[in-house]
């Protein structure tokens, strides 16, 4: 029988979560995936003699970050060749997605999350095929595990209104017959799987990744105006013991459909179905009534809050300060669509705090130590519920945590006044992380994934696109681009 060596990493300062004193001279041992001990340097190497040691002369440590709303394309849609646009508009162009292999895609997500400082990200499935789903995610979670990052991997759940929030065969009577034609005959138009065949995919994955840290799944019912209530009460059944992920009034058009299709708000109708509850985090969240945020309240569900997308896809600004007064749980997602396409989450922190912040003197806006329970903790309870195990660095806890260089971050000058940790948030940037250890194993040394080459995987990705456009790809470039004249047609007087 093997027993795990125990490791004891130095540094000259560790914070071992948003709430906690920060630590100078500090240490963190751990043995095999949890952590032993966290406090100062002589007092835990007194306790743990026997320890390999990592020093780290001039570094913060911190918990692992948590992204808590993303797809995982890898490349990003903006590259892909679908512009950004209002969510609506935007949405007709995945149908023109090439297609990336979900491996490769899922790698080169996890590296560059990696180097950020993420350690868990969550993973809401777009499929490229559903008839091949199953095998898309299992070679997703897979290319997660070999970037040597977890990931709660969503199972994408809807029945209804592909094309359009009215309906397909509604938006398709709107269409000339000569375009209705073509994206039927294109497949734009077909029917989606049974979802009760989708749950059994489900089932499947539950049981072939039990016990395994590294993946696990959560239901991913897209959104409430893509869901029938049939579906979501089916979800909310098969997922009452695991994490439910659900895209929630992301525009004031998906606002509108609440009140059109149920007479309420979209979230109002999922509280009236008994859908929300605590194991239920919904993504985005912009147009939020007072009623709103109250239910979020008292049903303990949370929000990811994605603050590049809103305002890449032209959705708004979450109420993430009234939301965070109300006791809602809040983390952070990144959502595939950062700022410039590279999935930096020390950009993302920013974001959010700057469209936090109060317009007035007498205004509010998040602290570091705020932003820092965002991207840690909360994120913690999206994509694990009541989970100490993440988002936090303590006796029994995961050891997900991450090295960060402070040369930059405090050079040239940094003044006696400024709170370091209003420094980090400030300043850090992904090239600032130097180490990252999941699972207690270091999947990031030097700033450089260990046992991958981001050039090869770049690479690779590069050859797989290289290959000429199929004309069906072609055609639905075309159709998509056609569409979205009478998308805009369709919501205008939403």
């Amino acid at each position: 029988m093997t027993t795990d060596p125990i490791r004891l990493l130095r540094a000259r300062h560790v914070l071992p979560s948003a709430d906690a004193a920060l630590i100078d001279d500090g240490a963190v041992v751990w043995s095999g995936t949890r952590v032993l001990a966290v406090g100062p340097y002589e007092r835990v190497r007194a306790e743990h003699t026997e320890a390999e040691c990592w020093s780290f002369s001039d570094h913060l440590v911190l918990p692992g970050m948590i992204n808590a709303h993303d797809h995982g394309r890898g490349l990003g849609t903006l590259p892909m060749g679908v512009a950004d646009a209002p969510l609506e508009i935007w949405i007709s162009g995945l149908f023109a997605l090439r297609a990336l292999d979900p491996y490769l895609a899922a790698l080169y997500d996890g590296i560059n999350l990696l180097a950020s400082g993420v350690t868990t990200t969550t993973h809401q499935h777009n499929p490229c095929d559903w008839r091949n789903l199953e095998s898309e995610l299992i070679e997703t979670a897979r290319g997660y595990a070999d970037a040597g990052i977890r990931a709660c991997i969503g199972l994408p759940l809807m029945d209804q209104n592909t094309l359009s929030y009215i309906g397909n065969e509604a938006f398709l009577a709107r269409l000339p017959a000569a375009l209705a034609a073509e994206v039927r005959t294109s497949g734009m138009a077909a029917p989606l799987p049974d979802w009760r065949d989708l749950l059994a995919v489900g089932a499947r994955l539950v049981e072939r990744w039990r016990g395994d840290e590294r993946h696990w799944l959560c239901y991913g019912p897209v959104g409430p105006q893509w869901c029938s209530d049939a579906l979501l009460a089916a979800v909310s059944e098969a997922g009452r013991d695991m994490p439910v992920h659900i895209h929630a009034v992301e525009t004031r058009t998906q606002a509108a459909f609440g009140h059109r299709y149920y007479g309420e708000t979209p979230l109002g109708h999922l509280d009236r179905i008994g859908f929300l509850r605590d194991n239920v985090t919904c993504a985005h969240c912009v147009w939020l009534s007072d009623q709103d945020i109250a239910l979020l309240a008292a049903r303990d569900a949370k929000v990811a809050h994605n603050p590049s997308s809103n305002l890449r896809l032209r959705s708004g600004i979450a109420p993430v300060l009234r939301l965070r007064e109300a006791g809602v749980t809040v983390g952070i997602g990144l959502d595939g669509q950062a700022l410039a396409d590279d999935q930096d989450m020390w950009a993302e922190l920013r974001l959010a705090r700057g469209l936090a912040s109060t317009p007035s003197p007498a205004g509010e806006a998040l602290s570091a130590r705020a932003l820092l329970a965002m991207a840690t903790r909360a994120g913690a309870a999206v994509v694990m519920g009541a989970a100490p195990l993440l988002g936090t660095i303590a006796p029994g806890s995961a050891a997900d945590f991450f090295a960060l260089r402070l040369d930059r971050v405090r050079g040239p000058y940094l003044d006696a006044r400024t709170d370091l940790l209003d420094a980090v948030l400030g300043r850090a940037k992904p090239t600032d992380v130097d180490t990252a250890v999941v699972a207690g194993e270091a999947r990031l040394r030097d700033g450089r994934p260990v046992g991958l080459v981001r050039g090869d995987i770049e690479a690779r990705l590069a050859a797989s696109l290289a290959e000429p456009k199929s004309p069906a790809q072609e055609t639905r470039e075309r159709l998509a681009a056609a569409l979205a004249s009478h998308l805009r047609d369709v919501y205008a007087d939403w």
